[in-house]
């Protein structure tokens, strides 16, 4: 792969993965919610 697709892929699973942590939590709250309701989590 070329190097400046490898720099668009880096930056775009980072960029997921603040999206994510900043609408969802961190993992670790996450998975706390997920086990107390696990039904709403296969809404969502």
């Amino acid at each position: 792969m070329k190097k400046y697709s490898m720099q668009n892929k880096t930056a775009w699973e980072y960029n997921a993965y603040e999206f994510w942590t900043k609408t969802l939590g961190k993992p670790e709250e996450r998975a706390k919610k997920d086990l107390e309701n696990p039904i709403r989590m296969l809404k969502f």
